[in-house]
């Protein structure tokens, strides 16, 4: 009799979960795999390699290289057997990343990530620099924890099309000659910035640049004036970066969309181009004068002045749909009188509109202020901060004649029920006739008594609706 086809054949041994696994990914192609492998680091990949005859090799061409440097713990100061045991673990981290570079085939790099935290000379990693440059690399991202000496060859890479450098508050040392013909993506923290000429050289030797971020950078004292003058750039922002206190900021992007500014006015000037382009933006100016040292040229200008400065500023952004102000920002705006009878459509385009504030009384005048000059919002956000439950401010005396037929959501956030926020909310509905929804999100949880007020307010508007997020 003829045996079933199974047991004449013989079962195939059983493979273990470990295996299945990993057959199953030894199936993938090449370029998935190199996809799944982009997000570990390379000693991770080499690693790897254990698991298959068809890993065994696969590190050796992938395209992303990752190479974070770790250190042994120290302490402050550190002791001589911990300066030694830092030194045996550069030594290792320098033989591995060698070996890995020498091993590898001449296959492109798609990204190159570099954390040099060691301290002293970084002519090793400007070598590693070198190495992804020579095979086209398109992607860099690194940081020094001291001064990194790059290569000057980085700053020609035509392959490039992000650049991330981290330099840990050392400066940045630019050659005479850049080129950049296919970067869209520049992003600096904690770098010193020495020379303006040679950064706006460096800004214009990047034709299609979109993505442009200096965050928590420094200006040299000589630095004069920041340049940004690059047709394709889409993003901006500038974040908590020092020394803007003796800096000109010039802006002139015809294709920008998004724009983000947090950190101290400068005491020279903005001068932005018409950015019609604008669709969001957002501005936090931390200082308004009052902690700013007395020797800085900051502190010299009056309050007059430093509120000029940053309106502004304010005025560059009005062609935004989309703007969130800080505090500091209203309090700049109401030392203005009649400011929206001077400029009574200035954020014509605006449709969402986020102000943080403390509720005082010039501030929250000043925030009517501003919404008379943008009659076509829709959202309004208020975030209140450092909110004190004191009455300093009753809507029923501000004057309302505009109809803003448009605002048919509002928000409080961080609300606690102080009085000033209360006296808003019933200002927002005797006013605003279509208004269709009111969105409150506490601090903490809200007494049943202060809700049960809320929702007992008038409303001029017969569609509103409170809502009160938990």
């Amino acid at each position: 009799m003829e045996m079933p086809e199974a047991i004449h054949r013989g079962k195939k041994p059983r493979l273990s979960e470990n295996e299945e696994n990993a057959d199953r990914l030894s199936k993938l192609s090449d370029s998935i795999l190199y996809e799944i492998l982009s997000y570990l680091p390379t000693k991770t990949v080499v690693h790897l390699s254990i698991l298959s005859k068809r890993w065994r090799y696969l590190w050796a061409s992938i395209p992303y290289l990752q190479f974070p440097q770790p250190l042994p713990p120290v302490s402050v100061p550190a002791t001589t057997v911990e300066k030694m045991r830092a030194r045996a673990w550069r030594d290792k981290f320098v033989g591995f990343v060698d070996s890995v570079l020498f091993a590898r085939n001449a296959s492109k790099i798609q990204s190159f990530s570099l954390n040099w935290r060691s301290e002293g000379s970084a002519t090793r990693p400007a070598k590693w620099i070198s190495y992804a440059v020579r095979h086209g690399v398109q992607e860099i991202d690194i940081g020094f924890r001291d001064e990194g000496k790059l290569p000057p060859c980085l700053f020609t890479c035509n392959s490039l099309t992000s650049l991330k450098i981290y330099l840990s508050d050392g400066p940045l040392e630019l050659p005479s000659s850049m080129s950049f013909s296919r970067l869209k993506t520049l992003y600096f923290q904690w770098v010193r910035l020495s020379d303006g000429s040679k950064i706006r050289a460096l800004f214009s030797s990047c034709p299609v640049l979109e993505n442009l971020t200096l965050d928590s950078c420094s200006l040299y004292l000589g630095f004069r004036a920041l340049i940004v003058s690059t047709p394709a750039l889409k993003y901006l922002a500038i974040l908590h970066c020092e020394g803007f206190a003796h800096t000109t900021f010039i802006l002139s992007a015809p294709s920008i969309s998004s724009f983000k500014y947090i950190g101290t006015p400068a005491p020279n000037e903005y001068r932005l181009a018409i950015l019609s382009s604008l669709i969001d933006a957002k501005l936090d100016l931390r200082n308004s004068g009052l902690d700013i040292p007395d020797n800085t040229a900051l502190a010299r200008l009056t309050a007059k002045d430093r509120s000029l400065r940053a309106v502004k500023l304010i005025y560059g952004l009005r062609h935004a749909k989309t703007l969130e102000l800080c505090h500091r920002c209203i309090e700049f705006l109401g030392t203005f009188e009649h400011l929206d009878k001077s400029l009574p459509s200035m954020f014509s385009n605006l449709k969402y509109l986020k102000i943080s504030s403390r509720l005082f009384e010039k501030e929250m005048q000043s925030i009517v202020t501003v919404l008379k000059t943008a009659p076509n919002v829709q959202t309004l956000v208020l975030e209140s901060i450092q909110v004190k439950d004191v009455m300093l401010w009753e809507g029923e005396k501000i004057p309302w004649k505009h109809t803003m037929d448009q605002l048919k959501q509002v928000e409080l956030i961080n609300f606690v029920g102080a009085k000033q926020e209360l006296e808003f909310l019933k200002f927002v509905l005797r006013n605003f006739k279509f208004l269709e929804r009111v969105f409150i999100t506490p601090k903490m949880p809200i007494a049943q008594n202060i809700l049960n007020e809320q929702l007992s307010f008038p409303s001029i508007s017969s569609m509103v609706q409170i809502w009160v997020r938990r």
